[in-house]
């Protein structure tokens, strides 16, 4: 907890995205099927068993360290996941703005949208690794930087995970971030120096996507005759209508953990601002984790060992989202960042997505809801949840930054539940 507050006092330079747009009128497009898995995000090819390449590039075209040789990607219910390998190692040029890997999305695959990015039209880039200096939060050293391509600029939107070992490079991307496309176009670049090295070298990829049977976009519809694993009592003193808790949701499909919070009606989580989190006892154990409110007296009921937390502030400052964070519970002051995942506010309900994988895959979680925006904060009594998953639905496929205070964003999003007693610490 004392990283995560120095990180928030962090003054750092604006964060730039800086893209180089090649265009080729004549690139041919490769269509890649891949299988759809859940990766730890950890620079190791282990869990890429079974995943076919999307693209095979040729060697000996770049300098080593940007020699992009094999690209791999693939999704859970929650997050795509990216794997570069080049033939030498992974580079980064510390203090360099620009993270030297790019994959660029074209989600809606139309040329004549977004940016020119080789012969796609890019509508996000996903560039790493990032390095967030060494008073990074435990697992935030190195991120993946989510951009959207707005009026002729890459504009922050997000970040997540980045993790590289030798030769190998792996970063995520939350799908709610990019709109959970059917199918995408993209293109990757590597580029450290001067040099650049394009895969595949000519054309583009196209990768379909394994959509989940619910989308964790704020939209309930996808939750219709799935019951709340908790309800809340309402009205509590000091507890407003836009931390209010009315139900808790919890459902599973195998690989992933869907997690709903409906507010009190009339409650809006966008008001803002607004902290969000689910508890996880994922060995339903009081001994283990964490059983009291980070910076509080307040009693979870539960060992909680994860936590998934959203932000939606900073409190006095601009509006600015974030998708939500899973965090490792070591201790009761520290904690790891293991990734962002899928999440999105709508009215009085927010929905997150977790990679089962990502929590220790467990049968039985004991879980929490917790929201709190000022004055108070709202938690729901412990409940139990047992990991039983839902019956497959075959997927479906529709048709198919300028700067940012990188200081600010980290710091909203390194800061797991900062309440004191029925106040938050800002």
């Amino acid at each position: 907890m004392k990283n995560m507050r120095k990180m928030r006092l962090r003054v750092c330079a604006i964060f730039a995205l800086m893209v180089s747009v090649v265009f080729s009128s004549s690139m041919v497009s490769v269509t890649s099927a891949v299988s759809s898995t859940t990766i730890i995000v950890d620079g190791y090819l282990g869990d890429w068993a079974g995943v076919d390449p999307i693209v095979t590039d040729a060697t000996g075209d770049a300098p080593s360290n940007e020699d992009i040789t094999v690209c791999y990607v693939t999704n859970d219910g929650s997050n795509l996941y990216f794997m570069v390998q080049v033939s030498g190692s992974i580079g980064y040029v510390e203090g360099e703005v620009k993270p030297p890997y790019i994959v660029g999305l074209d989600v809606d695959q139309a040329l004549g949208t977004g940016g020119v990015f080789g012969d796609i039209g890019v509508d996000y880039l996903v560039v790493g690794p990032y390095y967030m200096g060494p008073e990074a939060p435990l697992g935030m050293e190195y991120v993946s930087i989510i951009a959207k391509w707005v009026d002729g600029d890459p504009e922050f939107v997000g970040l997540s995970k980045a993790s590289f070992s030798g030769g190998v490079l792996e970063f995520s991307c939350p799908l709610s971030v990019i709109g959970y496309p059917g199918a995408m176009d993209m293109l990757f670049e590597a580029e450290i120096v001067a040099e650049t090295d394009w895969a595949p070298d000519t054309g583009h990829v196209t990768y379909v996507v394994d959509l989940p049977s619910i989308l964790a976009d704020g939209d309930p519809g996808d939750w219709v005759g799935i019951a709340p694993v908790v309800t809340d009592d309402t009205g509590e003193a000091g507890v407003v209508d836009n931390e209010d808790i009315h139900f808790g949701y919890a459902v599973a499909d195998g690989e992933t953990l869907y997690l709903r919070i409906d507010l009190v009606e009339g409650g809006l989580f966008e008001a803002g601002p607004t902290m969000v989190a689910v508890c996880l006892d994922t060995d339903c154990n009081l001994a283990t984790g964490i059983s009291i409110l980070p910076e509080t007296d307040i009693s979870l009921g539960i060992g909680a060992d994860y936590i998934v937390f959203w932000p939606w502030g900073p409190p006095g400052g601009p509006l600015i989202t974030m998708p939500p964070m899973v965090y490792h519970c070591l201790t009761e002051e520290e904690f790891e960042f293991v990734g962002a995942v899928s999440g999105q506010p709508s009215g009085n309900v927010m929905e997150m997505a977790v990679p089962l994988l990502w929590i220790g895959d467990p049968d039985e979680i004991d879980m929490v809801f917790g929201a709190s925006m000022l004055p108070g904060t709202d938690l729901t009594d412990p409940v139990h949840f047992v990991v039983s998953p839902l019956p497959p639905v075959p997927p479906s496929v529709p048709e198919v930054p300028s700067g940012t205070d990188l200081a600010l964003l980290a710091a909203l999003a390194c800061a797991p539940l900062l309440w004191k007693g029925k106040r938050r610490l800002f």
